[in-house]
């Protein structure tokens, strides 16, 4: 099964590590955003972490669109 460029494991848990585009880093107050997927099965990390990296990237773009 392949893998996520997104997905890393800390101890048995994996997360979700995405980079935060850098046209918006500086007034976002992050420069990545790191958080649980709450499993330690890797299939459904994989699973889960595809869904999360496509919410991500709707929030960055909704955050873009603000011209904050």
């Amino acid at each position: 099964m392949p893998g996520h460029t997104r997905l890393y494991r800390r101890g048995a848990v994996y997360y979700h590590r995405a980079a935060v585009p850098t046209d918006i880093a500086a007034t976002y107050g992050k420069r990545e955003e790191t958080f649980s997927l709450k499993t330690r099965d890797y299939a459904e990390a994989v699973r889960r972490v595809r869904i999360v990296h496509s919410h991500r990237q709707a929030h960055f773009l909704a955050y873009i669109s603000l011209d904050v």
